[in-house]
């Protein structure tokens, strides 16, 4: 409640919340030399702190410490399949081996795995080996995964 000027504040916080990581003391000692020089009115230090406090928490580590500090503030997403069933997910991804083959038109490179799997489960469904990973390869193992199991109800 006490009184003060608004500039007085807006430097306080601006001077706070940098990554600098100044402690409220210092940057306070400086708004007193500043204030006394602009003739802004300043009240104590608590009372500034108490107005920091009002602060978002997240906002305050995203100024002070940066986005790592904010990503290490919430938790990692956990995935909980309990709510799915069998096929009602499916993921597909490629992998590129780390053999060298020779292919039976005389090409030599590593060959590339597209793969289905089941979210639900973690089964593999179906999957296919090539030279590239093109859209060929992906849409063979995707018919492979239909023929055997069916249509899922949604593709990542």
């Amino acid at each position: 409640t006490a009184e003060y000027s608004e500039e007085a504040w807006d430097w306080f916080r601006d001077n706070y919340l940098t990554q600098s990581e100044r402690s409220a003391a210092k940057v306070y000692r400086d708004l007193e030399k500043i204030a006394k020089a602009q003739g802004w009115t300043v009240p104590s230090r608590k009372t500034l702190e108490r107005r920091l406090a009002k602060i978002d928490t997240a906002k305050k580590i995203y100024l002070r410490k940066g986005a790592e500090a904010l990503k290490r503030l919430f938790p990692a997403q956990e995935r909980d399949r309990t709510a799915l069933h069998a096929l009602e997910a499916v993921n597909a991804d490629g992998h590129k081996f780390d053999v060298f083959v020779k292919w039976l038109n005389g090409t030599v490179c590593r060959p590339i795995l597209v793969g289905f799997q089941d979210i639900y489960s973690g089964k593999i469904l179906s999957w296919r080996v090539d030279i590239s990973e093109n859209w060929d390869l992906v849409r063979l193992a995707f018919a492979d995964m239909v023929e055997t199991y069916g249509v899922p109800d949604h593709v990542l």
